[in-house]
């Protein structure tokens, strides 16, 4: 009896694909219409992304909304506060928030945006001082913004219901400006940053449910290589990314930094395929990050990038042809890697097992189908 490997791949990929197997797939999306812009804010509702304020030699309100369904941009009401740049952007239940920032002045403000009457409502002011370059982040249906530097390391919390803020704890050494927030598994996370002349690549986590603040591990790295200021950040179940920024006058980074709290570690992902930059917009929509416009030494962008962190799926069927003196005691395997665990299978014979038996000469198909519904198909033939 003699074994045979067949193999049938099938891999869609853009043309503006880069991807690493291990590291995820970062794929090219339409750019943000309008005009390229560094220190925006965004939010995502539902399928949605929204990008608003930012800067570019002049400030902005306007605001932009990416539909993944349709993969397109449209305008949307812009954002009814003074232009500025500098501010911060979450998004609570259905509705984004955004304020602070700065432009011609330092600002307090803050405002709710509802996407189905595409409207903003004013909301009760920053409970802090004004300022730019503070960063913020939604977790457990509360709002945080705090930081700023070079003086102010105070913490804000916003209710949605009571529409207040309440001051709590400050974060460690939170003296800075430009850091990154996200939140995994109801919990707060703020780094990165910079007090001139230092630069920050350390990691703070918040528990609202203890109201304290704790050191994590560092971004791994000598300061030039993992410290930063006006970096990007999203998350994605239950990782957090920390991506591109700046590190003293003019060293830019495309890279990307995945941060997993059950392990408390971080591990480097594939690069930002197109250019370095920092002040660019995140979010996050489904299980893959945004990432979009930012600035360079070279102008302000509007490129628009997707960030998929799963390997491709990838399959192959490899068969056992049936012995002369059994001619229907074959046998087929689907052999899967990449996607999303778990698989199902299912064959053109109905089975929907990972191996068939008992096959007579013909040919065989698989269809093997990954958790968030991403299908590939193989065939292979039975002698």
């Amino acid at each position: 009896m003699r074994t045979f490997l067949t193999i049938g791949f099938a891999l869609l990929m853009n043309i503006f694909c880069f991807f690493s197997s291990a590291q995820g797939v970062w794929t090219q999306k339409p750019d943000l219409p309008g005009t390229g812009r560094g220190f925006g804010v965004g939010f995502s509702l539902g399928s949605k992304g929204y990008i608003t304020t930012g800067y570019s030699g002049s400030y902005y309100n306007d605001m932009w909304c990416y539909d993944t369904l349709s993969n397109m941009w449209t305008s949307k009401a812009s954002f009814p506060g003074a232009a500025r740049g500098y501010a911060v952007g979450f998004a609570i239940g259905s509705k984004g928030y955004v304020g602070t920032g700065s432009g011609s002045t330092t600002y307090n403000d803050f405002w709710a945006y509802n996407p189905v009457t595409n409207s903003w409502t004013q909301k009760a002011n920053f409970g802090g001082s004004a300022r730019g370059f503070a960063t913020g982040f939604s977790a457990s249906g509360k709002g945080y913004i705090g930081t700023k530097g070079p003086t102010q390391n105070d913490f804000w919390e916003y209710d949605t219901l009571s529409n207040t803020w309440t001051q709590i704890a400050a974060m460690g050494t939170g003296i800075r400006s430009a850091a990154v927030g996200f939140s995994v598994g109801g919990k707060g996370y703020v780094g990165t940053g910079s007090s001139n002349p230092t630069y920050y690549q350390d990691l703070w986590q918040y528990d609202p449910g203890t109201g304290a603040w704790t050191q994590m591990a560092d971004i791994p790295g000598s300061p030039s290589q993992a410290a930063r200021w006006g970096a990007t950040a999203f998350s994605i179940g239950s990782k957090g990314y920390v991506a591109a920024g700046n590190y003293g006058s003019s060293q830019y980074k495309r890279d990307l930094w995945e941060y997993d709290p059950a392990t408390n570690s971080w591990l480097q992902k594939a690069d930002i395929p197109d250019v370095q930059r920092y002040g660019s917009v995140g979010f996050t929509i489904g299980n893959k990050g945004y990432l979009v416009a930012g600035s360079n030494s070279t102008g302000n962008l509007q490129t628009f990038w997707e960030y998929n962190p799963f390997s491709p799926l990838t399959l192959y069927l490899s068969h056992v042809n049936s012995s002369c003196t059994n001619p229907c005691n074959g046998k087929a395997t689907a052999n899967t890697s990449g996607g999303t665990t778990p698989y199902t299978y299912l064959w053109n014979i109905g089975k929907t097992t990972q191996s068939v038996t008992g096959l007579c000469a013909g040919t065989y198909s698989v269809t093997v189908t990954d958790a968030v519904g991403t299908a590939i198909t193989a065939n292979t033939i039975v002698q």
